[in-house]
């Protein structure tokens, strides 16, 4: 699916979403609910405990998945939380490079690759050429997970973030295992019902866990009217410009002055709205982050994308950020 498509499917998804019974998102008269940063936890799920004592370690991050899905996810199925995250994100991976896209994008890589090795951009054209690389590798692995152990992706992302491990909270939260996109059907299925009510305190556990990436989703979520529909969550989070422009200014503040993408100043905010979003940036960043030294590239641009073929080239650097949490088990 193309860049600009996907904000078209998410906002259609958005509007399909809004007519169901009971599932409007809040408009931007509709009083703010108890912020994220205080709001209270989804109970943990009962059927999978987090580990009390020293895990194993997990496998290598470079590990292929079709070297390490049985073991993970045996280890899963017996309560190990950080093994349900890892498997989670592996999973998400394979549903995220289905085979019918597969040589049309590579053909587009190697095109881009030849133009920027004849622009002179040598350094590019080889990120872009190990990215491809990279995506061919985890496409020709998952090509040996069986279907339905990927349509698992899901489940297993859920419950690593319900048994407390913050990767896991956040991308459960962001909805982007759910599948939604071109599936309207979806909309209804028991999967979304229980993120609808599980997500948005889910994410606050991972800002209060001090993840920079919670931050990011949570200024995405709060912008007001169809702005939100960028991100998922923003469809179970109610409208407020000023816990938006608070979130926006936490980003700033906690990049060191970096604006994220797209960011324009808070609208339709007087001057003491202004003020109460200055004061609510502050105590969020005393209370989450007072004395943590972020990556600005979290805050800012917020969960990396699992497919991406840069991202990919470096994916032994971004899987070791995955689910190495100590903080399982500790949530309520």
């Amino acid at each position: 699916m193309t860049v600009v498509l996907l904000p078209v499917v998410l906002f259609l998804l958005f509007r399909a979403w809004q007519h169901l019974p009971g599932q409007a998102r809040s408009g931007p008269d509709t009083p703010a609910a108890t912020p994220p940063a205080t709001a209270q936890a989804a109970p943990p799920d009962r059927t999978v405990r987090a580990a009390t004592t020293a895990r194993a370690p997990l496998p290598p991050a470079d590990a292929p998945i079709t070297d390490i899905a049985t073991s993970l996810q045996a280890r899963a199925d017996a309560g190990d939380s950080l093994a349900a995250c890892r498997l989670g994100m592996e999973l998400l991976r394979c549903q995220q490079v289905p085979d019918e896209f597969a040589e049309h994008h590579f053909q587009e890589l190697e095109r881009q690759e030849k133009h920027h090795r004849d622009e002179g951009d040598t350094q590019r054209a080889e990120r872009i050429a190990a990215g491809r690389r990279a995506q061919r590798d985890l496409l020709a692995a998952c090509r040996g997970i069986p279907q339905a152990t990927r349509d698992r992706a899901h489940h297993y992302l859920r419950l690593a973030a319900l048994a407390g491990e913050p990767d896991a909270q956040l991308r459960y939260a962001s909805g982007e295992s759910l599948g939604l996109m071109g599936r309207f059907d979806r909309l209804t299925s028991p999967e979304v019902d229980a993120w609808r009510r599980e997500a948005p305190a889910l994410l606050a556990r991972a800002l209060a866990a001090g993840r920079p990436e919670a931050v990011q989703l949570l200024a995405e979520a709060y912008r007001p009217g169809d702005e939100a529909t960028t991100t998922i969550v923003g469809w179970v989070i109610p409208n407020d410009p000023v816990q938006a422009h608070a979130y926006s200014l936490l980003q700033r503040q906690l990049s060191g002055g970096i604006s994220p993408p797209g960011q324009r100043p808070a609208a339709g905010l007087d001057d003491a709205g202004r003020a109460r979003a200055q004061a609510l940036a502050e105590d969020l960043r005393q209370r989450h982050f007072d004395g943590v030294v972020v990556d600005p590239e979290r805050v800012v641009l917020g969960l990396p994308p699992l497919t991406d073929p840069f991202a990919l080239s470096k994916h032994a650097a971004v899987a070791d950020r995955f689910c190495q949490s100590d903080a399982a088990g500790d949530a309520p």
